[in-house]
């Protein structure tokens, strides 16, 4: 039994069209259909835009660092000078305070210079402080000082004990003796004090007769304690 798709009416296996409304009955033979379907577009990968670095971080390091260096151009600038209103050499590293009523400064001597100071107060007394950069040397300041007082023992010269001094926070050596003086009947008292720096050995002594040495070397000692080393 074959049923009509059109009008649902039953006819016999053999018919070929429905006996009612002429509908052909023959299987629909009409051929598939290639379905074209619009060709799928790639996945598109979802990147994350690179992010771009960030300028503040060197310019806080360059800020950091320029307030660094004005704090400390203005530290320096802001700390007083130790050698203000003291008499600066021209030809050592140091400067000082000369006693007062002394007076004296860079002189010749032989073949070089040394600083020289003597007492105007007292124009009869006989004082004299000596300042003068001895020679390079790459020793240590007790090495120079045994050396140094070796070579005035030769001499003949009597020294006391080397007493350690600091002069300017540095390691200094002073000792006393007597020479002999030429212009007059009794030796000079001497004060040596020896050290050692990098830019040599420096000798700093008081010569004084017996008359004027307690004064001289009261002033002597406070010329030491004002006593800075120039940078």
């Amino acid at each position: 039994m074959v049923v009509c798709p059109s009008c649902r009416s039953e006819n016999i296996e053999e018919a070929s069209v429905c006996r009612h409304c002429g509908t052909s009955l023959a299987p629909d033979s009409s051929p598939m259909r290639r379905i074209d379907r619009p060709e799928q577009e790639e996945p598109q990968l979802d990147l994350m835009p690179a992010r771009r670095s960030s300028a503040w971080p060197m310019v806080i390091i360059v800020l950091v660092l320029g307030l660094g260096m004005l704090g400390w151009g203005l530290s320096a600038a802001l700390q007083p000078n130790p050698c203000q209103g003291k008499y600066s050499s021209a030809l050592f590293s140091y400067c000082a305070d000369i006693p007062t009523g002394w007076a004296g400064g860079l002189r010749p001597v032989g073949d070089g210079y040394e600083d020289r100071f003597t007492p105007t107060s007292s124009p009869d007394a006989q004082a004299t402080v000596q300042v003068d950069g001895l020679v390079d040397t790459s020793v240590t300041t007790p090495q120079f000082v045994q050396q140094f007082r070796t070579s005035q023992e030769a001499t003949g010269f009597e020294l006391s004990e080397a007493d350690p001094i600091v002069l300017d926070g540095e390691q200094a050596y002073a000792w006393n003796y007597t020479v002999p003086n030429e212009s007059e009947p009794g030796p000079l008292r001497v004060r040596e004090v020896i050290l050692v720096r990098p830019d040599g050995a420096w000798q700093i002594r008081l010569l004084a007769d017996d008359g004027a040495y307690e004064e001289a070397r009261f002033a002597f000692e406070e010329m030491l304690v004002s006593w800075r080393w120039k940078a």
